[in-house]
């Protein structure tokens, strides 16, 4: 078992051995991942609801055009049926 010297994260300690602050906990996540982070959930949102859009990810493009990188999430194409089923979940989940 890991002592709490070799593994501060595990014991919930926010600094290391040599007392530096554990900066993996308190740094906010780059944007890519972040947005990695969003492109998951909505998988997983819409997987819950029987739904599917093959395209969905990051737009990696758009991570590319400047120095501090704003990415977008692609939502793509898909058939009319999905696009039924997606405007059918929407209307559910807005209706009071």
């Amino acid at each position: 078992m890991k002592t709490e010297r070799e593994a501060p994260f595990l014991m919930g300690k926010s600094q290391d051995q040599y007392g530096h602050k554990d900066q993996i906990q308190n740094q906010t996540p780059d944007p890519l991942t972040a947005t990695t982070d969003v492109v998951r959930d909505l998988k997983q949102a819409l997987a819950a609801v029987a739904i599917t859009l093959p395209s969905l990810g990051v737009d990696l493009a758009s991570c590319t055009v400047t120095s501090t990188p704003r990415p977008l999430v692609e939502l793509g194409r898909c058939t009319p049926e999905t696009a039924e089923r997606l405007s059918a979940a929407l209307r559910k989940a807005a209706a009071p």
